[in-house]
């Protein structure tokens, strides 16, 4: 059995280092000094690198990618700094996940929409 991760994965952990190293230190350094979360700044950074929700599915705006990109991006970012990391956690396995995940029997898709938007 062959474990080797494909281009695309290789690709999303290489560039979730790269930002982990070259953006993430810096931003690390305080939130753990002040014991403060991570600020709409860094959550906004993550947002643009497609680190939030990434294993959501497209319908509510996540890339439709799997856990275990999900999962490569965060090992990377919580190399640097689990604090720091927490949102792209928080955003991946947190509540829009189990949201995203509702049986569409029992609720409707704007129901999902809406929280999973919010969250």
């Amino acid at each position: 059995m062959d474990f080797s991760l494909n281009d695309e994965q290789q690709m999303l952990q290489s560039t979730a280092r790269k930002f982990a190293v070259d953006i993430l230190t810096a931003e690390a350094k305080h939130i753990e000094e002040h014991d403060v979360p991570a600020n709409h700044t860094l959550r906004q950074k993550f947002s643009e690198m497609g680190f939030l929700g990434m294993n959501l599915p497209t319908r509510y705006g996540g890339a439709g990618l799997g856990h275990f990109e999900a999962v490569l991006v965060l090992e990377e970012l919580a190399k640097v700094s689990v604090a720091a990391a927490f949102p792209v956690f928080e955003a991946s396995f947190g509540p829009s996940l189990a949201i995203a995940h509702l049986p569409q029997k029992n609720y409707d898709s704007a129901f999902s929409q809406r929280y999973v938007a919010a969250i």
